[in-house]
């Protein structure tokens, strides 16, 4: 009987802990969603409009790094470093990041 009582309160302790895991991980992924909000609004006033369409196409190829340049110019849109930007000044910042990622072999054949 004692251990049918224990083993039932472990049982509701567990569910309990399971319950606040999923709360916590869906009130986290609303914060990570709101805060995504806010930095697309942040790039929408701070990219013209050939510079978005730049940006949204490029994401369609590489999301990744289109996120991460986001964040960025969101940091610069924040920091006051930037007030507007135009297609050339993105190009810039997006030869500046992809040069950082890129790899380069050279193979040798001999002859």
């Amino acid at each position: 009987m004692m251990d049918e009582l224990e083993q039932i309160r472990q049982r509701r302790m567990q569910q309990l802990q399971q319950q606040m895991m999923q709360q916590q991980s869906m009130q986290q992924q609303m914060q990570l969603q709101q805060a995504l909000k806010e930095i697309d609004s942040i790039i929408q006033k701070l990219l013209t409009e050939k510079a978005q369409e730049r940006l949204s196409n490029l994401n369609l190829i590489k999301p990744e790094l289109v996120q991460k340049l986001k964040i960025y110019l969101a940091q610069l849109y924040a920091s006051g470093q930037v007030k507007q930007m135009d297609d050339a000044q993105l190009k810039n910042i997006l030869m500046k990041l992809q040069g950082q990622n890129r790899e380069f072999s050279i193979k040798r054949i001999e002859k």
